[in-house]
């Protein structure tokens, strides 16, 4: 669905160059409303082994991706309590 909203964006804002989004999506609701329930035929594909092994690859990346992002996150907010305890010591004193 996203690829036939993007192709009614593109038609609609080249064409009648509209000034805002709103107007476009409001434009491609009513074109979408005019045309009926549109369903894109999606035909079930078997992965060849090298796409399931790139996408393994693709999965293992992205987890050692999150790992590493969860560990740099929970590092910085230690380093703005301490941050936070440190200016509030000073005020106190």
């Amino acid at each position: 669905m996203h690829s036939l909203n993007i192709l009614f964006v593109k038609n609609c804002h080249n064409e009648l160059k509209f000034k805002t989004i709103s107007f476009v999506l409001f434009y491609i609701e009513l074109t979408l409303n005019y045309i009926g329930k549109i369903e894109i035929p999606h035909e079930e594909t078997e992965l060849t082994e090298e796409e399931k092994a790139q996408q393994e690859k693709e999965r293992i990346r992205l987890e050692k991706k999150r790992a590493c992002n969860r560990k740099y996150m929970a590092r910085k907010r230690e380093e703005i309590r301490r941050e936070r305890e440190k200016e509030l010591a000073e005020k106190a004193n």
